[in-house]
Order: C-alpha cells, then sequence, then structure tokens
C-alpha cells in the first residue's frame, strides 16, 4: 500500500513538475520576503558599516601610496588646483 501511494506520487510530481517547480519558487520568494522584511533595518545597520568601512580602508590605501610617492603627490596636487581654480575663474567671468 505505502509502496504504492509513493509510485502514484512520484507519477504525479513527474507529471506535474512544472506547477511543483512555481509553487516551491513562490514559498522561497515569500519566505525571502518574510526574512527580509523582519531584518532589514539590520540589514542596513549592517550595510551602511561596511560601506564605512570600506571607503576608511580606501582612503588609508590612498594616503599610503601618496606618502610612498611624493613627486606624484606634488603633480597631482599641482593638477587639481590647476583645475579647480581654472573651472572656478570660468564660472566667476561667465557669471558677471
Amino acid at each position: 500500500m505505502r509502496l504504492t501511494a509513493r509510485l502514484r506520487s512520484l507519477w504525479h510530481n513527474s507529471m506535474h513538475c512544472d506547477r511543483m517547480e512555481r509553487d516551491v519558487g513562490d514559498e522561497v520568494r515569500v519566505a525571502f520576503e518574510l526574512l527580509v522584511e523582519e531584518n532589514s533595518p539590520q540589514i542596513l545597520d549592517v550595510k551602511a558599516r561596511a560601506l564605512w568601512a570600506a571607503l576608511l580602508q580606501d582612503v588609508r590605501y590612498g594616503m599610503r601610496l601618496l606618502i610612498r610617492n611624493p613627486i606624484f603627490t606634488v603633480f597631482a596636487v599641482a593638477s587639481l588646483a590647476l583645475g579647480i581654480g581654472a573651472t572656478g575663474a570660468i564660472f566667476c567671468s561667465t557669471g558677471s
């Protein structure tokens, strides 16, 4: 009796696999949405901390590179200053 029920269930599932896949996909999607909904403040907090940690790590790495290459640092700062000054001068002259 159990074997025939099991075989019938196996046959039914193999014939209707697209419906079962859709049902399982819906269940997983709903479970994931509930999980995210319950934990969204914690998720956002963790993402914000990770973003700030990555930003701080990038700034530290950039500062180390600038300290190791003082000639490059001088040229980089000079070109930024020239570009910002020229942009400011153009906007000031067109605004009058």
